[in-house]
């Protein structure tokens, strides 16, 4: 076994209830090192203009503090093979095309140490619009039952992984698949 498979791959940074237990299924399904991040355990969403308060807070503001949070590959002091996602909606009125431009191109970011390592996923408008528009059933008013049904946190079943993984390559709504991508990656890495 690769020694970096004991280490984080990543960190999932979620707007919301919705990308949670999605991003969390995932995670136990397919027996994944990687963490995820949201306020109230998803009851509270990340707003795109209140993430740098995020990055900010004590786990996030350095690399001393985000070490003792995450467990972490670190050679000659920079992360390696680790990407911090962050899953944001474009639902929200006051997102100006100037703010939704400042965080896809992380500008937003610059000066942060985690910088070189976040990679801005979007929903447009929001997650469940995303899987509803690749064929999945999403009932709002129960969401973890939904995402359950999509994708159990099970072990084992890449098989519907795959199927998730190529709907959301084909939407326009998200640019999600760069995560399942990478998480494709992490396993078949993972199985060598």
């Amino acid at each position: 076994m690769n020694k970096e498979m004991k280490y984080d791959c990543c960190l999932v940074i979620c707007h919301g209830k919705s990308e949670l237990i999605f991003s969390k299924n995932i995670k136990s399904n397919l027996r994944l090192k990687f963490e995820t991040f949201a306020k109230k355990n998803g009851n509270v969403s990340i707003q795109i203009t209140g993430l740098m308060n995020v990055l900010n807070s004590r786990d996030f503001k350095s690399l001393t503090n985000f070490r003792r949070k995450y467990t972490l590959y670190i050679k000659k002091g920079k992360i390696k093979n680790f990407i911090v996602f962050i899953i944001m909606d474009f639902d929200e009125q006051e997102y100006t095309p100037e703010i939704k431009n400042n965080y896809l191109n992380k500008s937003m970011f610059k000066g942060h140490f985690l910088y070189d390592y976040i990679v801005p996923i979007y929903n447009d408008l929001n997650f469940d619009d995303v899987m509803r528009s690749v064929g999945f059933s999403i009932d709002v008013k129960n969401k973890v039952k939904s995402y359950n049904k999509i994708f159990p946190g099970e072990n084992g079943d890449y098989e519907q992984f795959k199927v998730i993984k190529e709907r959301l390559s084909q939407t326009k709504k998200s640019n999600i698949s760069i995560l399942f991508e990478y998480l494709d990656q992490i396993y078949n890495n993972k199985k060598m």
